[in-house]
């Protein structure tokens, strides 16, 4: 069961969208129903799953029909078949309409350098490999106020029916420049490195990873190594929030380094006290909630009340 609370904004919206779901074994008949679905004279909320081969043409065409529609939130993601990768049409960021992208896989950004979107929020799919110029675009989004980029560390290999780990040979960097954003959720540390400019607004920051997922298949030299990623990110947002979720994978790692140092030195406190220099203090932060699941975020709670004094 879930409830949706909308406010009188997106309520004038609501009516004039509609709930289809097309899908096809061949192309051709595809395109037949969604061009039937652009008789619509307006579209609330598209989402665009290509899992297997499509002309690229149609594609952009597609979408730069959907996009006249005044389509509020766009959800897009197109499976790269070989070295061909899908490139978003420029109607997409130059759309005053639309406010939340939701991207993932087999997509490449490419929009002028003086392009400024009026983009609300941002959702990116870091599961699979991404092309870099995805990693870089958030600077032209000056109106963005929620930015989500989350990953899965484990998937399901359909071809051999077992578990794998999609993300571990998966690292990027992000390259973040908005200024008035509100709301920062980061669901993968592990496998991203961030490097984000100042947030004079940010309200809110949700903190996760996939660090305990990934402990049974990473050396203790890799664990230590992506541990100190997540450390980095969170040290770096942390203190500017005025509200914090800290999720049970953050927490993990946050441990995990925590327990290395008290193994490598044989003064218990020397180690407590070299791990408080080095997690952030949070002087700004008023609200904070835990999720605490397994043994080693305990260890992290100590710090993380003494870093917030003013809770």
């Amino acid at each position: 069961m879930s409830t949706t609370c909308l406010s009188n904004y997106w309520k004038r919206f609501w009516g004039r969208g509609s709930s289809d779901d097309y899908s096809a074994a061949f192309e051709s008949a595809f395109w037949k129903g969604v061009n039937e679905e652009l008789l619509h004279p307006s579209l609330l909320s598209f989402k665009l799953r290509c899992w297997k081969y499509a002309t690229h043409e149609h594609l952009k065409n597609f979408i730069q029909s959907v996009v006249k529609k005044t389509v509020i939130v766009l959800d897009i993601s197109v499976a790269c078949h070989g070295n061909l990768e899908f490139t978003l049409p420029l109607e997409v960021f130059q759309s005053m309409d639309i406010k939340v992208l939701k991207i993932g896989r087999g997509l490449v950004i490419d929009i002028l350098p003086e392009t400024h979107t009026g983009l609300h929020k941002i959702h990116v799919d870091i599961s699979r490999p991404l092309h870099p110029s995805m990693l870089g675009f958030y600077h032209m989004c000056p109106m963005l106020q929620d930015l989500r980029i989350e990953g899965s560390v484990k998937g399901r290999d359909l071809h051999k029916g077992q578990d794998v780990y999609w993300s571990v040979v998966n690292r990027y960097e992000f390259h973040i420049h908005a200024p008035r954003l509100e709301f920062l959720e980061i669901d993968e540390t592990v496998f991203t490195t961030f490097k984000i400019n100042e947030l004079p607004t940010l309200q809110e920051a949700r903190f996760n990873s996939g660090f305990f997922e990934t402990r049974e298949h990473l050396s203790g030299i890799e664990l230590w190594d992506l541990s100190k990623k997540v450390i980095s990110t969170f040290a770096s947002e942390a203190p500017i929030s005025k509200s914090m979720i800290v999720r049970d994978g953050c927490l993990e790692a946050l441990g995990f380094m925590f327990k290395r140092m008290r193994l490598s030195r044989a003064d218990e406190m020397a180690a407590g006290n070299y791990f408080a220099t080095i997690f952030p203090s949070m002087t700004v932060t008023r609200t904070i909630s835990l999720e605490i699941g397994h043994n080693y975020a305990w260890d992290v709670l100590p710090y993380m009340l003494s870093a917030t004094p003013r809770l």
